[in-house]
């Protein structure tokens, strides 16, 4: 959760925040008013006027791959929250590597590959995304 300061100066830099209660609403700042995005317009006034009141996180950025939304993937050893992070393996039946963080060998080369997650269901979206492009019907010519 962001403290006031931090939801401000994400308003302020045009991030969306996302209330961690109610994943279906989402704010951001749009020519200095107060935007509630999606079918969430009922909020509209109350937001405005209790923002602070809301236990907000920023909506996690994506990539897309193939047509599919996806979380973005670690860019930085730093973004490793835990013992554990998750690296794409589209050859595994399970789509996804868990890896410790003390063994952390390849973990350079695969953050500059960006194929490794925090968590286990971004890397299996992650490794469905990039499957979508041999699925048979789709086609890519160039």
């Amino acid at each position: 959760m962001l403290n006031h300061k931090e939801v401000m100066e994400a308003l302020l830099a045009g991030k969306v925040l996302v209330d961690t209660y109610n994943k279906n609403l989402k704010v951001r700042l749009n020519n200095s008013v107060l935007e509630v995005l999606g079918d969430n317009k009922v909020w509209e006034i109350w937001v405005d006027d209790n923002i602070t009141l809301l236990d907000w996180k920023l909506e996690p950025e994506t990539i897309n791959i193939n047509g599919h939304k996806v979380p973005k993937p670690i860019t930085d050893k730093t973004q490793i929250i835990g013992n554990v992070y998750y690296v794409v393996a589209t050859t595994q039946e399970h789509l996804h590597y868990a890896i410790g963080t003390h063994s952390t060998g390849a973990l350079d080369e695969w953050i500059k590959r960006g194929i490794v997650h925090s968590t286990k269901e971004n890397a299996i979206a992650h490794a469905k995304a990039l499957l979508s492009f041999t699925k048979e019907g789709t086609s890519h010519d160039n």
